[in-house]
């Protein structure tokens, strides 16, 4: 990566960070936030193991709770908008098997961390029928690991 690249892609992070410092600075005070915002915020309530970050601490490259959160929004809006169908389908198999919402979450989460890395590494598109079959098969002979 040349420096100019290095230098773009770090004031990007640093906008996502501080627009995650906004959504948070902003807790007590929801009715500020729009619907998207309103969302956000409930992730990061939700990770609040993380709130030094939230609050001003950076993360390190091998640590970095703002993508995480950012994966949730992801999830989150696939499930809500029912693209694919197969994330919504297989939150409920996971719920069935009795894992709570999060740790449900978190599963169909390491499927599209996977494909998105695959993704980046390769420089191809998203294999969106690969992800859509994987989520298609989660959860249904056997529940994962709760712990």
């Amino acid at each position: 990566m040349t420096d100019p690249e290095r230098q773009v892609f770090e004031s990007v992070a640093r906008a996502g960070r501080e627009a995650v410092r906004r959504v948070w600075s902003l807790r007590d005070d929801p009715d500020q936030l729009d619907p998207p915002a309103r969302r956000l915020l409930s992730i990061l309530e939700l990770h609040k193991e993380f709130r030094a970050y939230w609050e001003g601490a950076e993360p390190t490259a091998e640590d970095n709770p703002f993508i995480h959160v950012l994966y949730h929004d992801v999830l989150d809006r696939q499930i809500e908008s029912g693209d694919p169908p197969e994330a919504g389908a297989a939150l409920e198999r996971l719920l069935a098997h009795g894992l709570d919402r999060h740790a449900a979450l978190h599963e169909i989460l390491k499927l599209l961390v996977l494909e998105m890395y695959r993704m980046a590494g390769s420089q191809e598109r998203f294999d969106h029928d690969g992800y859509r079959a994987q989520l298609e098969v989660l959860g249904r002979d056997s529940a994962p690991d709760a712990g």
